[in-house]
């Protein structure tokens, strides 16, 4: 069975919470626990998981939950922050509800090639509002940049326009504290 670690078991060797493998084999002791035997994708290392008893509802009664969950398939939260080694199957559609959370679905693996989508809805990629704003200043800032560079550009062939850039931005920040200031000195 394919299966996700869901606690720490061994951080020094990669047996971590979200490690994903297979269990390879199953055992039941005398006192009612059970063993799973674990190897991991990525190392093919293998680890003994065992259930850990808990006392629920004022010590009424026990569960002994197995640290592992099956792993078909898992949610874009379950993966946030996992760099994913193996192919990554996605269904990308209108049921991504969150901002970015498509971003961080296609976002785990290293290389374009291990990305397959079973479907593609752009109505997925979500941005926050703010983060909208932010681009569109930057957009706005660039292309005022461009302008500039281009306006120097003309008028001192040459010339380097990243100085001009600087002296033109400069200038302008300077009038604008000038006359933000009550007395028309500039404060910077």
């Amino acid at each position: 069975m394919r299966g996700v670690l869901t606690h720490n078991k061994s951080v020094q060797y990669g047996f971590v919470n979200g490690g994903t493998g297979r269990v390879t084999q199953l055992d039941f002791t005398p006192t009612g626990s059970v063993v799973a035997q674990f190897r991991l994708d990525d190392t093919g290392q293998e680890v003994y998981v065992a259930t850990k008893p808990t006392k629920c509802c004022n010590d009424t009664y026990e569960r002994r939950p197995l640290p592992l969950l099956p792993s078909h398939c898992v949610t874009v939260h379950r993966v946030q922050g996992v760099t994913w080694e193996h192919a990554l199957h996605i269904v990308l559609n209108s049921e991504f509800f969150s901002n970015g959370q498509a971003y961080v679905a296609i976002s785990r693996v290293r290389r374009l090639s291990q990305l397959h989508f079973w479907a593609f809805d752009m109505e997925a990629f979500k941005a926050s509002p703010v983060v909208d704003d932010i681009y569109a200043k930057l957009r706005e800032h660039c292309q005022l940049t461009q302008r500039l560079v281009d306006a120097c550009a003309d008028r001192m062939p040459g010339a380097l326009p990243v100085v001009a850039v600087v002296a033109v931005a400069g200038a302008k920040r300077a009038r604008e504290a000038a006359a933000a200031s009550r007395d028309g000195r500039p404060r910077l």
